[in-house]
């Protein structure tokens, strides 16, 4: 499918606007990652703002991912969030595969223990797993609770990052979310919160049938 670049239209609003008009339910877009030697933590304008503002959930393929193989790791980063449990319904229901590995994390600076994720491992136990998967919940020490998270991607060398954010729009993203997808080494995949997007989407297809409301956009 091929994306015309109107007059004065960048080609970060040309990619996002057809995103929303065909409906995608993901955007595959590439970016730079971190080595580990040097941090780059550069998405690229198209990938930055079609995090923002486009109503697609996105695939962002860093340049420093792992050679994908057969079986999959994946570390899924949760706070709990009506946003995070989406995300996980769509995890499963749309990447996990018989035989990956799954770690479910949640970073904090305060809580050591919860039964928040106990509904997380009682839905791994249902799949079909490595047994490597894992529940954890990850203490933040000096360091950022991106930076925790991203350490734990290295160590366990996961293929993918997923996560679920709220809140999109063209303003800033949360700082945690925005750092993860920018500094993580390998491919992240961010779920937006579905009930957001189809708000979203309803506001974008009235202002399309409505001359006044698109000029208002």
């Amino acid at each position: 499918h091929s994306c015309r670049q109107g007059d004065g239209q960048t080609v970060c609003d040309c990619v996002t606007e057809e995103a929303d008009d065909l409906l995608l339910d993901f955007l595959v877009l590439g970016a730079f990652g971190n080595s580990g030697e040097k941090e780059i933590g550069v998405l690229g304008s198209t990938a930055d703002a079609s995090l923002r503002q486009c109503t697609t959930s996105l695939v962002v393929v860093k340049s420093t991912s792992f050679e994908l193989e057969s079986q999959k790791t994946y570390v899924f980063a949760t706070d709990n969030s009506v946003a995070s449990q989406a995300a996980f319904t769509v995890l499963y229901r749309r990447f996990i595969k018989p035989g990956d590995i799954l770690h479910v994390i949640m970073a904090s600076k305060v809580v050591s223990e919860s039964t928040a994720l106990s509904g997380y491992e009682q839905k791994m136990a249902q799949l079909d797993l490595d047994k490597s998967s894992s529940v954890e919940i990850l203490t933040v020490g000096a360091t950022s609770v991106a930076d925790t998270v991203n350490d734990y991607c290295k160590r366990v060398q996961a293929d993918f990052l997923v996560m679920g954010i709220s809140g999109f729009g063209k303003k800033r993203l949360g700082s945690v979310s925005e750092e993860l997808v920018k500094k993580a080494r390998c491919t992240c995949i961010v779920v937006k919160d579905p009930r957001e997007v189809q708000k979203k989407r309803a506001v974008l297809q009235r202002q399309k049938s409505s001359p006044e409301e698109k000029e208002q956009r």
